[in-house]
């Protein structure tokens, strides 16, 4: 509400001083400043027996209108200056909050569940497999994770606005999709050094998320301005939310029937969440370079790193986080390790079928456990297991090991190991592992972990009819509780279903989050400086429960919370800013704010492009977290809006806000249309216009990206020259949609959309 009078005269707010003309048709309905303080819309004919001319809506003042939690303030130099850094400094915390909240996601998307499987000879085997496929991972909570501030933003302002949408959230959603489409994208393609490119190796879900980041736009342009002008019905929200169903469904398939997964060549999974050699391990990619003749080591090297695992982008947001402002919360990095292979080992391993039990002439055998499971008593002190070298033993051979947490965690329950076994040349010995089981007197159910060999080399291979198959060799111990003490503590814990070791080590995590929040990594002055600026982030997110708690959905929910602080502020401060520099909300949003939340993206995505062998992490997400903006950043709370308004019908706030004089007056015949039933009205305003200019160049921008990998075999990096003059158009792509959208919004063009 705009109170524009202080008394029922013509005199205006005695705070401000307004600039502007009147109106030849008074009004019977003013907003005025009472005696106490209090803005009041009063209906002056009923009251008084007058009116008061209208003033026109171009009317200016020198002071904003105050936001959910920040105050007005008189336009200022000063002020402007002071809110711009407040606003660097909240999208600093924002990206420290994304950091943890994608955490917590990576948590929730490695999660493993295993499956006993009978063999033909009676005995039962564990297998564990990935719950989550990484392309729904990528397209749902690591979608939501980097775009959570837009996300969050829009869903606040419909709620803040009582139901009813604003300029600033869906501005921002295609601002930054804008931004995150062209200028990211240009980033990626310059930021190799020259000679080295790469490419997108899922091509098919490229194809499907490029496809529905289009539609995505389309479809909100027909919702805005061509089905249903400025109103969102029902069904339009629903629908939005169902073409966010129906790009996962294409996405999957994409993903699996396009990479090869339906014709018997699983995709890779990791046994810690990125970073070593699985699925089609060593032996199946020196059995392809033998048969391509790739007898140096370079080459078998690179076709070995094609193996490798692509980490996620989680992983480039939270070590781009730590090199500029330190650890925020506790976590830790995957090891990557990459095979050794040498020329002489290359050129002597022949090919090999797994299996451990067939004979294999002058081949360098199959490493395998002697067992594939344990058990032991918690009071048993120790367990030791072995390995063996069977079917061959031509060549040198290593193999890497790790005891992994499942249910029982390591150090508490067990003693962590990892290390690496060597058999030489016509060498079968028997390797042993002997672990320490911890009994700590405390009530536990029957626990398990793992102990994994991975990364064989020397053409070694591992038994594929095992737990792990042919990327790894997995024996499974379980510890059995020996102790009967059961009190109403432990069903006070069953019913949590959490365990005693999950309690201890929540308490130790916070102290390790709340002392890295204080304590500062580095003395350095840049470094302490730094520190002392993100202080009341880091304390803020050091409250969140670690993410290793309940399968990181404590943590999950905890860091979204915080971010949906943080976006409060940025609507604030952004629309005070906005006000101070005499910018409307429409171009804050694709300006100020989308490069905000879109900033700390750009450099985990050169970051992903620098790191990764492909560009899928980099690039190649980008179409799919533009389509979930619009299906779930859009179609939630548009959905919620239109299902509140169709439940509460047209009443008395909703008159007062589109009405006659109101906010946001809507065109007579639209409001007569829905004065009686009442809806959840979306202005267009410059909106469908700056989508129309947005999915043009968004075409360009996917075409370049496909002429690229067409005429030069890569979509990042190449030829040099090329690289920037791509990067060089992509850039102007976006100051043009930017310009276009701003100029549309001060009606120096008029479209007629």
């Amino acid at each position: 509400m705009a109170c524009q009078y202080s008394t029922i005269t013509n005199t205006y707010h005695p705070k401000c001083n307004y600039t502007g003309s009147w109106a030849s048709t008074p009004v019977d309905t003013v907003n005025v400043w009472t005696d106490n303080g209090e803005c009041e819309e009063v209906n002056l004919w009923t009251t008084f027996g007058t009116t008061v001319p209208r003033w026109y809506s171009d009317l200016e003042s020198t002071c904003c209108s105050e936001g959910m939690w920040v105050a007005g303030t008189e336009r200022s130099v000063g002020t402007c200056i002071a809110w711009f850094l407040i606003l660097c400094w909240i999208f600093l915390g924002v990206a420290m909050g994304a950091d943890v909240f994608m955490t917590s996601i990576e948590v929730i998307t490695s999660k493993e569940s295993s499956k006993a499987v009978t063999a033909t000879d009676g005995s039962t085997k564990k297998f564990h497999t990935r719950v989550w496929n990484a392309t729904v991972a990528n397209l749902t909570l690591m979608a939501l994770g980097s775009s959570a501030p837009e996300i969050l933003l829009n869903v606040i302002e419909v709620l803040a606005l009582g139901f009813n949408s604003g300029e600033l959230g869906p501005s921002t959603i295609v601002g930054s999709a804008a931004f995150n489409l062209m200028v990211i994208t240009a980033v990626c393609i310059v930021c190799l050094p020259a000679g080295e490119k790469r490419t997108l190796k899922q091509l098919n879900v490229f194809y499907c998320t490029a496809f529905f980041s289009v539609l995505a736009y389309i479809w909100l342009y027909l919702m805005v301005v061509v089905i249903s002008p400025e109103v969102i019905d029902v069904w339009e929200g629903v629908m939005t939310i169902a073409l966010m169903m129906l790009l996962l469904i294409f996405a999957f398939m994409a993903d699996k029937y396009g990479s090869g997964e339906a014709q018997g060549k699983p995709k890779m999974t990791s046994i810690s969440g990125g970073g070593v050699l699985t699925k089609n391990g060593a032996a199946a990619v020196l059995k392809e370079a033998g048969a391509k003749n790739l007898d140096s080591a370079e080459d078998i090297k690179n076709a070995l790193e094609e193996q490798m695992p692509p980490k996620t982008k989680a992983y480039y947001r939270r070590q781009m986080m730590e090199e500029k402002v330190g650890k925020v919360g506790v976590s830790k990095k995957a090891k990557t390790t990459v095979v050794p292979v040498d020329e002489e080992e290359g050129k002597k391993t022949r090919t090999v079928e797994p299996g451990a039990g067939a004979a294999y002439e002058n081949s360098a055998g199959v490493i395998k456990w002697e067992m594939s499971m344990y058990e032991v008593m918690e009071n048993g002190g120790s367990i030791t297991i072995k390995a063996e070298r069977v079917g061959g033993s031509s060549g040198d051979v290593t193999v890497q090991y790790k005891t992994k947490n499942q249910k029982a965690v390591a150090e508490k329950d067990f003693e962590a190991k990892e290390g690496e076994w060597k058999w030489t040349d016509g060498d079968t010995h028997t390797e042993s592992l002997t672990i320490k089981i911890y009994d700590d007197d405390e009530y536990e159910k029957d626990e398990e972990f793992t102990v994994v060999m991975f990364e064989p080399t020397g053409g070694a291979i591992f038994p594929k009819d095992t737990d792990g198959g042919e990327e790894e060799e997995i024996c499974t111990i379980n510890i059995l509780n020996d102790d009967d003490r059961a009190t109403k503590l432990v069903e006070a814990i069953r019913m949590l279903r959490m365990d005693a070791d999950q309690l201890d080590l929540m308490g130790d995590d916070w102290y390790e989050q709340i002392k890295s929040a204080v304590v500062p990594d580095s003395k350095a002055p840049k470094d302490l400086i730094m520190h002392i600026l993100t202080v009341p982030w880091k304390l803020m997110f050091a409250v969140v429960p670690p993410p290793g708690i309940c399968g990181g959905w404590p943590c999950f929910i905890g860091a979204l919370i915080g971010i949906g602080i943080q976006v409060i502020l940025i609507s604030d401060f952004a629309t005070q800013m906005g006000c101070q520099m005499y910018i409307k909300d429409s171009v804050t949003a694709i300006t100020f704010v989308a490069l905000g939340t879109s900033l700390p993206d750009t450099f985990a995505s050169m970051q992903a492009a620098k790191g990764d062998k492909y560009a899928d992490n980099s690039v190649g997400n980008v179409t799919g977290s533009n389509s979930v903006n619009v299906f779930f950043g859009l179609g939630l709370p548009w959905l919620m809006g239109s299902v509140y308004w169709a439940a509460a019908g047209a009443n008395s706030e909703w008159h007062k806000r589109f009405g006659v004089g109101g906010e946001a007056e809507l065109p007579a015949g639209l409001y007569n249309d829905y004065k009686d039933t009442g809806a959840f009205i979306v202005r267009k305003g410059d909106l469908g216009f700056s989508v129309i200019v947005f999915t043009l160049c968004a075409i360009l921008t996917i075409a370049m990206i496909l002429v690229r990998r067409k005429f030069g075999g890569q979509e990042l990096g190449g030829n040099r020259t090329m690289a920037i003059v791509c990067a060089i158009l992509l850039c102007i792509l976006w100051v043009l949609y930017v310009l276009l959208s701003t100029l549309t919004t001060y009606h120096i063009i008029e479209p007629g959309i």
